[in-house]
């Protein structure tokens, strides 16, 4: 093995990875959106970008609305996306619509009543 070649793997750092967008992924699966959805792929410029996107923007975006509430958003979306042909950069745009998409309201925590409290 050349010198340089022993110093490749130290100069590039590993693929991007986090559990949200593995979770995203699988929601995904479930839903049976995950092929659609991965046709987007061709417009990344290379498979690093890919992993990128999905493991930045896309798998906040699942954080931020939760499992059902994001499978939702990207089916709007990718119906969206399938009627806009003529679109430059479709990644982006499919990253505003869920930006758009408002999350699901959290449940509120009732105290509980104290007998001197009306």
């Amino acid at each position: 093995m050349a010198a340089w070649e022993a110093r490749l793997p130290d100069r590039l750092p590993p693929p991007p990875h986090t559990e949200d967008g593995a979770l995203a992924v699988r929601a995904l699966r479930e839903a049976g959106l995950w092929e659609r959805f991965k046709s987007l792929r061709r417009f990344a410029t290379d498979r690093r970008a890919w992993d990128e996107w999905l493991h930045g923007p896309v798998a906040r975006h699942f954080r931020r609305l939760g499992a059902t509430a994001f499978v939702r958003a990207v089916e709007q979306a990718l119906e969206g996306l399938a009627s806009r042909p003529d679109l430059n950069r479709p990644i982006l745009w499919f990253e505003r619509q869920l930006e758009r998409v408002t999350p699901p309201p959290r449940p509120r925590l009732r105290r509980p009543k104290t007998p001197w409290r009306t």
